[in-house]
Order: C-alpha cells, then sequence, then structure tokens
C-alpha cells in the first residue's frame, strides 16, 4: 500500500495586481471615512482650590435655565424673598419654597398632585460655609396634602450630607470650579434611598448641575445652561 504524499507549500509573494487591488481597496475605506472603533473612558476630575462658600443670597427676578437628561429646557425664577424663605416657580407652573441652602429640602411646594410643607425648622446654615470634609445629617417632617383624594399624610425623612473636594465642572453655560455636595437619604433601617449630588459653583452662586439617583428608576440630571441675576448689568 503506497503512503500519501505531502508536498511542502512554499511561500509565495504576493502578485503584482493583488497588491494593486489591496491598495485601492484602502483607498477606498478612505474615501468613505472609515474610522477604527474609539472608545470613550471617564477622565478624572480636574480638582482646584477654593475659598470656602458662603451660604448664596437670591433676589426676586434670578432666574437659571437647566436642560435635562432628554434635552428639554426648563426656566426657574425667583419670585420673593422673604428672610430666609425664597419663593420660586417654574415656567411648568410648580411652585416651591426653599432656603437659601440649596441641599436643604423643600420648606413648602404647591405642584400638579400635592401641596405640603416642613413641619419646624432646621438649621438653614448647615454644612455652610462649604469646605471640603464639612458633614452634617437632619431629619425634617413633613406634612402632605393630595389634591385628587382627601388624605393628608405626614412623614419623616433623614438626610445625611457631604462636602467633597472642589473640582472643575463643564456644563452646557461653561466650565466652572465647583464643589460636590452629596446628600444621601435614608429610611428607618438606615439604607440609602435616594442620592442628590449638587456642583454649586460660588461664581454662579447656585448649583450648576444636580443628579438625583434612585434606587429602583433611571438617574435624573439637569444642567445649568444660562443665569441672569437681578441687577446685573
Amino acid at each position: 500500500m503506497t503512503s500519501p504524499r505531502f508536498r511542502s507549500r512554499r511561500f509565495r509573494a504576493p502578485r503584482p495586481a493583488l497588491l494593486f487591488a489591496v491598495v485601492l481597496l484602502l483607498g477606498g475605506c478612505q474615501s468613505l471615512n472609515i474610522k477604527a472603533p474609539s472608545f470613550a473612558f471617564d477622565k478624572a476630575p480636574e480638582y482646584v482650590d477654593l475659598a470656602p462658600a458662603p451660604l448664596p443670597s437670591y433676589r426676586a427676578g434670578d432666574s437659571f435655565t437647566y436642560r435635562d437628561d432628554k434635552g428639554v429646557e426648563r426656566l426657574r425664577s425667583v419670585v420673593r424673598v422673604a428672610g430666609d424663605r425664597v419663593d420660586w416657580t417654574t415656567e411648568e407652573g410648580y411652585r416651591f419654597t426653599s432656603s437659601h441652602n440649596f441641599a436643604l429640602p423643600p420648606l413648602a411646594w404647591d405642584g400638579p398632585s400635592s401641596t405640603g410643607e416642613m413641619l419646624g425648622r432646621p438649621d438653614p446654615s448647615f454644612l455652610w460655609p462649604l469646605r471640603e470634609g464639612n458633614r452634617a445629617d437632619i431629619t425634617v417632617r413633613y406634612r402632605k396634602r393630595y389634591k385628587t383624594r382627601t388624605e393628608t399624610k405626614e412623614y419623616e425623612e433623614h438626610w445625611f450630607c457631604q462636602v467633597n473636594r472642589p473640582r472643575v465642572v463643564t456644563v452646557p453655560a461653561g466650565a466652572f470650579d465647583a464643589y460636590e455636595v452629596v446628600c444621601k437619604r435614608l429610611n428607618a433601617d438606615k439604607r440609602v434611598t435616594r442620592t442628590h449630588i449638587w456642583y454649586y459653583a460660588p461664581k454662579v452662586g447656585h448649583f450648576i448641575k444636580r443628579i438625583k439617583k434612585y434606587r429602583s428608576k433611571p438617574d435624573k440630571t439637569i444642567e445649568l445652561v444660562a443665569s441672569r441675576r437681578a441687577g446685573a448689568g
């Protein structure tokens, strides 16, 4: 029985015609502007030094326009200031009252489905003046009334906040040196149910970005597009 023969194959250089075809193919890719895939990575924060920031101050007529995750822009304006109470309105007609301290939960609100007010007055200056490392916790109590049914609800919220290292934050309105303020809402079992991350720019005098993180639904982010301060030239 004759055993099968195996022939060794020598390497042959590509023919000129084949090389020419490869050159044409590569040239066609360039003309079609085909690019290799690129990969985006989160950049490390650009930290900065900031002097301790005093509590912001507002005047009737101040306004701030924000853009949300869907690209929708919304305006919120100051309509009245009385001591530590700042009354705001949005273009959708939502009204709320806050302290000059944006990290403090709202003092009152009047929305499409409910109204409510905070019971008691926590220290409006907690965390302030802002500086890296500041920490504070508060417990607030609310009374909420529903507009679609005759029901009143009272409940408590427990918040723990801290101030992180200042950094450069870029939003549609520009790039600003800003403090990062992180506030976590805890339930009775000390579990985090919601996190608010604020970026406060002393140059603007208001937060330029806010991220709300939830346990069971997508995050919500708003970024400053423009601001107008009453009396500014």
